[in-house]
């Protein structure tokens, strides 16, 4: 490891809290430290909370202790039992003592120049953006670039259409979007989460001032860019700060059942704000939507939301699609 010399904290150097929590990634984590070991920029804490792991992580975390003790500014490894993501990260927050807060899962890695590059941008910005993201590429169990396809699997026929980042993926299918104009606004949100998290850097003010991450979602990360963009601006750089690590189990895959029914509570909670903020048809045009997709999965769950929902719209859709393949099936018989 290498010798590095001890920061001094000033408006241009500021204390960024990176927060890792670790939950069986006995094969990873070693790989997640040491990206941020590895950070050119110097003025770093690093917090560890390994969420009740049944594999060897904790052996994994506690044999790097030596290094990150002499590598951070401040570092700090809680071994706890399972609480679940969202009360580790909240716990990590709340220790934090940076300016700033970038978070890392166990199993993906930060690009070397990531924290330098982010506090660089935030340090031009004035105290009305809260957040600053990059975007980040994707990697397999074996730390290989690889693309991803429309169903959330490895592309392995690079003939069809794959994506080798994440904002590339999440951005696909909507139309005309502008990032550098969009990114970050509340309405832009309204068609579900585009980018993660994993290559931002947040202002920590901001996040205690949202009352940390809501424990009652599955969806932590929209909930809170949903909070904080009422109040705060995003800012958003074209550039590959993190990897991605791609599993089969993924959450970022968008078109699971769960991930529907939870973005379709976090709309049903936004309805009086969008409806104040002038966004009524905006709300009505997006709640109807994630409800055709999750009726078309899953009809049962889908049923609790018809209240608030334009079933002639989904009908009228539905007709449409059925339509489409009729004709398919005429056209081919």
């Amino acid at each position: 490891m290498n010798d590095y010399p001890s920061p001094i904290e000033s408006f241009d150097n500021p204390l960024v809290s990176v927060i890792i929590p670790a939950f069986n990634h006995e094969k990873y984590v070693q790989k997640a430290i040491k990206s941020v070991i590895d950070q050119t920029y110097n003025n770093i804490e690093l917090i560890v909370l390994n969420d009740g792991s049944k594999d060897d992580t904790h052996q994994q975390i506690i044999s790097m202790e030596v290094y990150c003790k002499n590598r951070f500014t401040s570092f700090a490894y809680i071994n706890k039992n399972n609480e679940g993501l969202t009360i580790t990260l909240n716990k990590g927050i709340t220790l934090a003592k940076g300016d700033f807060i970038s978070l890392l899962a166990s199993d993906d890695m930060f690009l070397p120049d990531k924290i330098e590059f982010l506090v660089k941008e935030f340090n031009a910005l004035d105290n009305n953006y809260a957040l600053v993201s990059g975007d980040t590429d994707f990697i397999d169990a074996d730390d290989n670039c690889v693309e991803v396809d429309l169903n959330g699997n490895i592309a392995n026929d690079k003939t069809r259409l794959s994506f080798n980042s994440s904002i590339r993926f999440l951005t696909y299918r909507r139309i005309n979007y502008d990032l550098q104009r969009n990114f970050g606004t509340y309405e832009s949100f309204f068609e579900g989460n585009y980018f993660s998290g994993l290559a931002a850097l947040i202002r920590k003010s901001s996040i205690i001032e949202m009352g940390l991450y809501d424990i009652n979602t599955k969806l932590e990360d929209i909930d809170m860019w949903f909070r904080l963009s009422k109040k705060y601006k995003f800012k958003y750089v074209d550039k590959v700060l993190a990897h991605y690590r791609w599993h089969e189990n993924n959450y970022i895959k968008t078109s699971s059942i769960t991930v529907l029914d939870e973005f379709l509570k976090l709309l049903c909670r936004e309805k009086t704000f969008a409806n104040e903020s002038g966004l009524k048809k905006l709300w009505i045009k997006s709640f109807n939507f994630h409800v055709l997709l999750l009726l078309l999965r899953s009809p049962l769950m889908s049923s609790k939301y018809f209240r608030h929902a334009n079933l002639i719209y989904i009908v009228s859709i539905i007709a449409q699609k059925a339509a489409i393949k009729l004709k398919k099936l005429v056209k081919h018989a």
